[in-house]
């Protein structure tokens, strides 16, 4: 008699490898998003702000904005994630690098670039802090496309 004999219970079907692979994704999935939000969280907390006006009032351009750039990248990638075929998961854990060193360079622009002085009052814009999540949503929805493409690919 070939084979081994197994107890399992009734109705008990083994996953395929494709199933078992299918959960992967969802801890580098995980890892991206926590990423894209750690950067908005910091560069809405230190990001330098906007200060215009005789009276120099302050307002902070990053905290207003930066939500929904992360919401856009965060969604274009849970989108991504949604059309990988089980079997082609391998991509997610360079995405989720990928992800990562983005938002990191998001943050530290948002904090640590220079600001835009203008004129005799003077006005403060923190333009970094303003045009760095945009970029980052851009390059993140590249990213998010290339993933899943990558794969909706049929198997070789």
């Amino acid at each position: 008699m070939a084979g081994h004999v197994g107890l399992a219970p009734a109705g008990h079907q083994e996953r395929t490898m494709g199933e078992r692979l299918a959960g992967w994704r969802y801890l580098p999935v995980a890892l991206a998003v926590g990423s894209i939000w750690l950067a908005v969280l910091v560069a809405s907390v230190f990001a330098p702000v906007m200060i215009t006006g005789s009276n120099h009032e302050r307002l902070a351009i990053a905290a207003l904005g930066d939500w929904l750039w992360g919401g856009l990248a965060t969604g274009l990638l849970l989108l991504a994630a949604a059309f990988v075929r089980p079997e082609r998961t391998g991509i997610w854990p360079v995405v989720a690098l990928t992800s990562a060193v983005i938002w990191a360079a998001v943050a530290i622009a948002s904090v640590f670039a220079p600001d835009f002085v203008t004129g005799t009052d003077p006005t403060t814009i923190p333009l970094a802090a303003m045009l760095a999540p945009i970029a980052g949503s851009i390059v993140t929805a590249f990213l998010a496309v290339f993933a899943a493409g990558m794969g909706a690919r049929p198997a070789d």
